[in-house]
C-alpha cells in the first residue's frame, strides 16, 4: 500500500512538471517571426562607394536564417544569419525590388527593399582649349574634355567665319549630369562647322 502511494505521487509530479515545461517550450519554438523591416527600405547607392550597413528588425519568434530574391546588385550581399546587407556596389543598375525573407521553424516573414545603383557623378568638367580660336579651312586639333566620366571631343574643320559664341556641353551618367560652357571663335568666311560627339554611356 505504501509502495503504491509513493508510485502514484511520483507519477503526478512527473506529469505536472514535465508536461508544463514541454508545452511552454513547444509554444515558444513554433512562434514564427513577424513584421520584418529594414533600416532603409528604399535606397540609392553609388558605384564604388561602400553602403551604410542596412540592418533588419522583426517581432515574433527569433529568426534563424535570411534569404533574398532576386540576387542583390553586384558587390552587395546579405548575411544569411544576421540579415545585414552590406558591401560596395560595382555595377550601375536600375531601381528594382528585392524581397528579403526571415525564417524559423514556425514560419517566415518578408520585407521588400527598393535599391538603385547609380554611376558616380562626373565632376570638374573642363576642355583642353577654352576659349578656342580656329582658322577657316584648317582642321582643328580635337578639343578634349577632362572629367571623371566619358566625354565628348570637339572635332571638325571650320568652313566659315562667325562671331564668337558660347557652346554648352552636357555630360550625363546614370542618374547624374554635369554641364560646362566653352567659348569658340571662327575666323573669316563661314558656311559650316560641325561637331562630333561620343554617345552617352
Amino acid at each position: 500500500m505504501q509502495w503504491a502511494g509513493a508510485f502514484l505521487l511520483a507519477a503526478l509530479v512527473s506529469l505536472c512538471g514535465c508536461s508544463g515545461v514541454s508545452s511552454s517550450n513547444s509554444s515558444s519554438k513554433s512562434q514564427p517571426p513577424s513584421g520584418l523591416s529594414y533600416t532603409a527600405l528604399s535606397a540609392t547607392y553609388d558605384v564604388g562607394t561602400a553602403i551604410p550597413v542596412n540592418s533588419p528588425k522583426s517581432g515574433g519568434g527569433a529568426v534563424t536564417s535570411y534569404a533574398v530574391s532576386p540576387t542583390l546588385p553586384w558587390g552587395l550581399s546579405l548575411d544569411s544569419t544576421t540579415g545585414v546587407i552590406s558591401g560596395t556596389p560595382t555595377v550601375a543598375s536600375a531601381e528594382a525590388n528585392y524581397i528579403v525573407t526571415a525564417f524559423n521553424a514556425g514560419g517566415s516573414t518578408s520585407a521588400t527593399l527598393s535599391i538603385t545603383v547609380a554611376s558616380r557623378a562626373p565632376a570638374s568638367l573642363t576642355y583642353s582649349s577654352n576659349p578656342a580660336a580656329y582658322t577657316v579651312n584648317e582642321p582643328i586639333i580635337g578639343n578634349v574634355p577632362s572629367n571623371s566620366g566619358l566625354g565628348n571631343a570637339v572635332l571638325g574643320e571650320p568652313r566659315a567665319s562667325a562671331t564668337t559664341h558660347n557652346q554648352r556641353q552636357q555630360r550625363r551618367d546614370y542618374g547624374h549630369s554635369i554641364r560646362i560652357e566653352y567659348r569658340i571663335e571662327l575666323r573669316r568666311h563661314c558656311q559650316q562647322c560641325f561637331w562630333e560627339h561620343d554617345r552617352d554611356a
